[in-house]
């Protein structure tokens, strides 16, 4: 038993030695985006032994509805007035029409507004690297587990307007699919019954 349990830990040492060299610039397996409190979202490599981070700067997409507007980071999830009641929306299907560099982060905010609202979330589609949003050229069909309301209505925000958008949910599934335009958005869902 002794002798298993010093192999082991040699093999952990091992490993955690081996790991900062192995993980080259660019080749991390990088966790999730974490608000630090500082107005900077944190990321960390998550091979074991591996101590790479990337810190970056807080980014911020707003709607404006009924004389009040809510503004959230897309990245991190951190929302600037509530009290931080967003998670992550699990992507269940992405399909490009071309490849953007990065990765699609979506991020839910339930009743930004309040619970009187007929908004009753809103949610952000970013495309990221390196903890920033960036720019493609090109569509994507997405496609959400995420809760609706039985009669709803999907918005888009583009600049001071709210866009309404075709989609389609499955309510036993709870998935929502909609088209999203190249860029960062946010998407309300706002109740119609």
């Amino acid at each position: 038993m002794r002798r298993m349990i010093s192999m082991a830990v040699a093999l952990m040492l091992l490993l955690a030695t081996l790991c900062p060299a192995l993980c080259e610039e660019g080749e991390h397996y990088m966790g999730k985006w974490h608000y630090r409190r500082d107005g900077l979202h944190r990321a960390y490599c998550l091979d074991e032994g591996c101590d790479f981070y990337i810190t970056a700067p807080c980014s911020a997409l707003s709607i404006t509805y009924g004389g009040e507007t809510f503004t959230a980071c897309p990245v991190c999830g951190h929302n600037a007035i509530g009290d931080g009641r967003h998670r992550r929306c699990l992507v269940q299907l992405y399909d490009y029409s071309l490849s953007p560099v990065g990765d699609v982060l979506v991020n839910q905010y339930r009743y930004p507004f309040g619970r009187e609202s007929d908004i009753v979330s809103t949610f952000s589609v970013i495309f990221e690297s390196a903890g920033v949003p960036t720019v493609y050229e090109g569509g994507m069909t997405l496609r959400l587990t995420i809760d609706c309301p039985a009669a709803y209505e999907l918005l888009r925000v583009e600049g001071e307007e709210l866009v309404f958008c075709e989609s389609s949910y499955d309510a036993l599934n709870q998935r929502l699919t909609f088209d999203v335009p190249s860029g960062s958005w946010m998407f309300a869902i706002r109740k119609t019954a």
